[in-house]
């Protein structure tokens, strides 16, 4: 089977296979964004899309396969998947968890990974912040604006693409890397750069929908989400100027209530084991995670 890069003509192909998965995995946004010198490939055949990443191992980790036919069994290209990992752990999302242990019981053993897990927030919550809950959350708010006035959300077009990588690079590392978490973490905000400029690049082909923050002319913040279903929307990515920190709230809550007010869901994807990030998602109140797993054969 080969594998191969992710083009961006694949949109249909991917929306074929992999959709109601509640999870990042239904945006092709996604997958183009963060494919940049193969660090995802795709492969096809006749019964399934199999695809293989780069970012959780050096040697490549391979997704559970997603077929074409919801109503086929799973059994046949998963065990091609096993032929072709050598046994090795499969990255599982909840939707394909459930397809397995219904076509394969048996076959798999799944660990829950808290690290990838989703964090999933009713819209209406974080639009309307109300309740004892959210009050650090209003109050941060208020005085935000009473200090920054002269806030402004624009619509981001192409001509908006080099002031958006500018207020991207605010965010990197000032210091040489001297140990391995220093090298991981340079790394890994190369990747998400790379990813963000790759989505901007293509915001009208990948439908997703940009939104700027302007406060007297300068550029402060910036967030990237699209609707992956007819219920939810996804956050993909979300930037403030790191002078301006308690912008953040504010800019969560605008960028729904301007374009997402009639959703049910939005999805704030993972915080890869962050503490930090862990702490800001927790501190918004989920009502659900979307789960992801590492799965091995039994």
């Amino acid at each position: 089977m080969r594998f191969r890069q992710i083009e961006l003509n694949d949109k249909s192909l991917f929306q074929q296979y992999i959709h109601d998965t509640n999870c990042v995995y239904d945006s092709f946004a996604y997958w183009y964004g963060w494919s940049e010198d193969g660090k995802i490939l795709v492969a096809e055949d006749e019964e399934a899309l199999y695809i293989k990443t780069f970012y959780y191992d050096e040697e490549g980790v391979y997704l559970a396969p997603f077929v074409k036919d919801p109503s086929a069994s799973i059994d046949n290209s998963l065990r091609k998947v096993q032929e072709m990992s050598g046994q090795s752990n499969l990255l599982v999302c909840e939707a394909s968890k459930q397809k397995i242990e219904a076509d394969c019981p048996g076959l798999m053993h799944f660990e829950d990974s808290r690290d990838l897990s989703e964090y999933i927030y009713k819209v209406s919550d974080l639009i309307n912040l109300e309740g004892h809950i959210y009050r650090s959350k209003r109050n941060r708010i208020s005085s935000f604006v009473k200090k920054h006035p002269n806030l402004e959300c624009i619509n981001y077009t192409s001509e908006l693409f080099d002031v958006c990588m500018d207020l991207d690079k605010a965010w990197e590392i000032e210091k040489e890397p001297e140990s391995e978490e220093d090298f991981a973490a340079l790394a890994a905000r190369e990747a998400e750069r790379t990813a963000l400029k790759r989505t901007l690049a293509q915001a009208d082909l990948l439908n997703v929908k940009a939104c700027l923050v302007r406060e007297e002319g300068k550029v402060i913040g910036l967030t990237v989400g699209e609707q992956t279903s007819l219920d939810t929307v996804m956050i993909h990515f979300e930037k403030c100027h790191p002078d301006y920190r308690d912008l953040y709230a504010w800019l969560n809550r605008e960028f729904l209530r301007r374009y997402w007010s009639e959703a049910v869901y939005v999805n704030r994807e993972e915080d890869l084991g962050e503490e930090g990030l862990r702490r800001a998602k927790l501190s918004y109140n989920p009502v659900a995670f979307s789960k992801h797993y590492w799965a091995n054969f039994i």
